[in-house]
């Protein structure tokens, strides 16, 4: 059976996501989720008793919101930008992208040695 073409819109550039995906996000925090924020939607079941913290990174863009009970239970929640995450045979292991991230690395700090 063949397989079906992925319905996600390719993104001419996924490598931008390379550093985040190989290295880790960095975290710029936001402060917490009130309820004035009416974009952001609790997790379901959870009506009341709960902050959320709101951060962003600061390389992709991805928002994250930990969600946190009186209880202290911890419930995360991410919002991907667009072309952050590949489906079917676009989708890359975790070495593939470090492997884009080290080349991109290296051609970058060799490429001024070069012309000089």
């Amino acid at each position: 059976m063949a397989r079906q073409k992925s319905l996600v819109r390719p993104v001419k550039n996924p490598e931008i996501f390379a550093q985040c995906r190989s290295l880790g996000h960095e975290w710029r925090h936001r402060g917490p989720v009130t309820e004035d924020h009416e974009e952001v939607r609790r997790p379901h079941g959870i009506v009341w008793g709960t902050v959320g913290l709101r951060s962003q990174c600061a390389d992709c863009k991805t928002d994250r919101i930990k969600w946190i009970t009186r209880s202290g239970e911890v419930i995360t929640r991410y919002t991907y930008p667009d072309g952050y995450s590949l489906h079917g045979d676009d989708r890359l292991s975790s070495q593939q992208w470090r492997s884009q991230f080290v080349t991109r690395l290296f051609e970058s700090s060799l490429a001024p040695a070069a012309t000089a």
